[in-house]
């Protein structure tokens, strides 16, 4: 967090962040969510059925949009 409020002060912006696995995902964004002044923050992954309970909450769902013929 340093780091970010940091660059915030130089420059407006967003941060991206790549996880190696959907664990490590979740359980990153519960600890950010943690940290006194958290910026707002979301997360976008993807997942099965499959995938543990707690996970299903962060996973977005792809929508499907009509296709004109």
């Amino acid at each position: 967090m340093p780091h970010f409020e940091r660059r915030l002060k130089a420059l407006d912006g967003k941060a991206m962040v790549f996880y190696m696995s959907r664990h490590i995902c979740v359980k990153f964004y519960k600890y950010l969510r943690e940290l006194p002044g958290c910026p707002e923050v979301a997360v976008v992954m993807t997942g099965s059925a499959s995938d543990p309970e707690d996970y299903q909450l962060y996973i977005r769902k792809r929508k499907i949009t009509p296709t004109c013929i």
